[in-house]
């Protein structure tokens, strides 16, 4: 949802096609590597929202929610990929957390500034 110059990309899990890839912990279940699809996941959401991530100035807050005992390095992954994406790295919000909706091992919100509004 865009408002007032930002655009809130929220609640974005390792999934495809619409279902949820990976159920479980991060360090048990779930492999790090598989915990970073949340985040790309609300990376190709921002792109289909505005059809280009062209259109994003900065990334003002990331907020990871890990289940797992690999969260601080989840957030670490997270955090790569979005530096990486808007070349400077946004406020993060790191929160450990403990049963998330429907097993999901991690979730990823992006709080995004965009150019020229």
């Amino acid at each position: 949802m865009a408002a007032g110059g930002l655009l809130f990309v929220s609640g974005h899990d390792p999934e495809l096609h619409g279902r949820l890839r990976y159920r479980g912990r991060v360090g048990g279940e779930v492999t790090r590597r598989q915990a970073r699809a949340a985040a790309r996941n609300a990376l190709a959401a921002a792109r289909a929202a505005l059809g280009s991530l062209a259109a994003v100035r900065r990334c003002v807050a990331l907020t990871c929610f890990v289940d797992g005992t690999a969260f601080p390095d989840v957030a670490a992954d997270a955090l790569a990929l979005v530096t990486g994406a808007f070349g400077q790295p946004p406020v993060l919000w790191l929160r450990p957390a403990r049963g998330l909706a429907g097993g999901m091992p991690v979730e990823v919100e992006l709080l995004l500034e965009l150019a020229g509004r």
